[in-house]
């Protein structure tokens, strides 16, 4: 459970069928073994971990109603070990950082769930000459938690949803396998990494989608109008136009 006030945490950790692997993972994971300096740092007959990261987005409504599911979202991230066994877990906690950041979990469960991950895969994992990589299913629950006296309304503003976190593209170290739909704009990722902050209180409605701002939320502000947008909704419409949808003033050079 996080320490972020009406936010939990859950997760149980599983084996995949790495057979069933998708080949995109593959060929990510083959081109990361050719990065110049990094074979050396391997452990002799080293394994490789997909993890993937199932995300499930709840209302946990007061005690003794139903929690509700609202949205989900999957991810990956692709650990090799070295030789120095203190890097599995730091590659897994550079790659999961930014989206499990997102969903509002401090760095000490962050660390946690890296560390349990980690753990979980060399116990379980299967050695290289069985799979070419090992699959670990990271089931992931963030639930909203409804508070003493907070309505139903306000509990339901607040949920995390993935339509409105950065899309997965915009994340360096993070897999997906959603594919992006073609775009008019290239949108450089630092501008879309730097404009993106942690918001507690925004009064007022999105600009694009016109659902609530409300709280604890992972906004975008534009900087050179001040505007804020949820930030999947503001990356998307930048990706076809390259002003701020309020007031036309232009967002960044393309």
């Amino acid at each position: 459970m996080g320490s972020e006030a009406g936010f939990e945490y859950h997760w149980r950790l599983s084996m995949g069928d790495a057979d069933k692997m998708d080949p995109k993972l593959i060929s990510e994971a083959k081109a990361t073994e050719t990065f110049p300096g990094f074979a050396s740092k391997l452990k002799p007959g080293y394994r490789i971990f997909v993890f993937e990261f199932k995300t499930d987005f709840i209302l946990a409504r007061m005690p003794f109603a139903p929690n509700t599911f609202m949205d989900s979202e999957i991810f990956y991230a692709i650990v090799f070990e070295f030789e120095n066994t203190t890097l599995d877990p730091i590659m897994l906690h550079s790659e999961a950082f930014e989206r499990l950041s997102d969903y509002w979990m401090t760095d000490d469960e962050i660390i946690r769930l890296v560390d349990e991950a980690i753990d979980f895969a060399r116990q379980n994992a299967s050695s290289r000459e069985v799979n070419w990589a090992s699959l670990v299913v990271v089931g992931l629950e963030v639930r909203t938690a409804q508070q003493e006296g907070e309505s139903n309304e306000a509990a339901m503003a607040r949920v995390i949803r993935a339509q409105y976190l950065v899309p997965m593209s915009y994340l360096p170290f993070t897999y997906s396998l959603v594919e992006s739909a073609p775009k008019i704009y290239n949108i450089p990722g630092i501008f879309i990494r730097d404009i993106r902050k942690k918001v507690d209180k925004i009064d007022g409605m999105c600009g694009i989608c016109s659902r609530n701002m409300s709280v604890s939320i992972v906004a975008s502000k534009l900087p050179r109008c001040g505007h804020t947008f949820h930030s999947g909704c503001i990356c998307l419409w930048l990706e076809g136009c390259n002003r701020c949808p309020s007031c036309q003033t232009t967002a960044f050079i393309s």
